[in-house]
């Protein structure tokens, strides 16, 4: 589970810069969606969800379910702006891709294990094909949120989870919203029983996955990790094409479209 420093510490901080995203961009995701989206994170940033189990629907939950996700890069020396809809959902594991693999065993830095089977947090971005082809690989770090006893501050601990972040399966799909058009997906997954065994390792209560009116357990992934080491193509598994191939696949294929005559 751990290669290298068990983990990191950073202290949680809200962002202060503005996001200059336009509205209609905000609006086309909520489109999607069919509802209102209004937590908005940069890719650098951080992106926060509760997991807890909710007693009458007899199930876990997480919330948020979307976020809408901002990436910066510059075009000709000004900056540029695009977004991608997070969505974050739970899934049983015969609804995982095949590419997925269940039952494997994950081991901690101290000999403890668990199997990786049943539930799973699944998160999928979706970005406009134009914008996918510009975004800069995901480096995506996640781990638990603390409250540091000293501090009183809350905590998010980076977690090296391996494989279980490396492996992002890209493809294309249809646009339910916008009948021709396509948008690039991005998805990966994290078993929840590699959740519970990070909280055991690190004495933080987990009973919100199983026991209704605990507090909800607090969760981070930062989509684009600065800080952590970049994950290289080596380390990502893309289902058949690149985003860049999938991006340049689809604009060739709305150019021969039209048939000459």
């Amino acid at each position: 589970l751990c290669r290298g420093p068990p983990r990191q510490i950073l202290v949680l901080m809200a962002t202060r810069r503005p996001l200059a995203l336009p509205p209609a961009a905000i609006e086309r995701w909520c489109q999607h969606v069919r509802d209102e989206v209004s937590h908005i994170a940069e890719a650098t940033g951080f992106v926060n969800f509760e997991l807890r189990y909710d007693a009458e629907q007899r199930c876990r939950t997480i919330s948020p379910q979307h976020y809408i996700i901002t990436f910066a890069s510059r075009d000709k020396g000004r900056p540029r702006y695009s977004s991608s809809l997070l969505t974050l959902s739970l899934v049983s594991e015969g609804r995982l891709p095949e590419q997925i693999q269940v039952g494997v065993e994950v081991r901690g830095r101290d000999g403890e294990s668990v199997v990786c089977s049943g539930e799973h947090i699944e998160f999928e971005l979706l970005s406009l094909p134009g914008d996918a082809s510009k975004q800069p690989p995901l480096q995506v770090a996640s781990g638990p949120v603390r409250v540091n006893p000293e501090t009183k501050q809350r905590e998010f601990m980076r977690i090296d989870l391996g494989r279980c972040i490396r492996q992002i399966i890209s493809d294309v799909v249809d646009d339910p919203r916008h009948k021709g058009q396509k948008l690039v997906r991005s998805r990966w997954w994290i078993c929840i029983e590699v959740l519970r065994l990070i909280c055991d390792a690190n004495s933080l209560d987990c009973s919100a996955l199983d026991n209704p009116g605990a507090m909800p357990l607090e969760w981070v992934i930062c989509l684009s990790d600065e800080k952590g080491p970049a994950n290289g193509n080596d380390q990502i598994e893309h289902d058949e094409k690149s985003i860049d191939e999938l991006a340049r696949f689809i604009d060739g294929g709305n150019k021969r479209s039209k048939a000459r005559p």
